[in-house]
């Protein structure tokens, strides 16, 4: 699955300014979790049209990237703990995750290729 990650201003206007942008392209957010720091803050979003809305961010001097991430139902704390210590075990290491709904976790992850093999391999619940 496909994110985008967005770069914006810690200041007043920069959500709605791109928040007109996805109703423009009749966008649908499917996840989205927000960072910051004192000057700056990276959106992160899952959305129905990726690539269309990469191109929309760009092309309107948005600042973004499109990375892929792995989305894992995980249903309860034992199987949160196997996902981890599967990952572990084969040195695959998180670089952030946060959850969609009640059980979904959308992991960035070192690598994707090889950690879909595992959850497959292991029959994780994968989208």
């Amino acid at each position: 699955m496909k994110q985008l990650s967005i770069f914006l201003k810690n200041q007043p206007g920069e959500l709605s300014r791109l928040m007109s942008q996805l109703i423009s392209n009749n966008t649908s957010i499917i996840a989205m979790s927000i960072t910051d720091t004192n000057e700056n803050g990276i959106l992160r979003m899952v959305v129905d049209k990726p690539d269309k809305t990469f191109e929309s961010f760009i092309s309107n001097d948005i600042n973004c990237y499109l990375s892929n991430v792995v989305v894992v139902k995980i249903t309860d704390a034992r199987e949160l703990d196997k996902l981890f210590k599967l990952f572990s075990a084969n040195e695959l290491n998180v670089e952030y995750l946060y959850t969609y709904k009640e059980s979904y976790f959308i992991i960035k992850i070192e690598n994707i290729e090889k950690a879909e093999d595992l959850l497959v391999k292991e029959s994780f619940n994968i989208l």
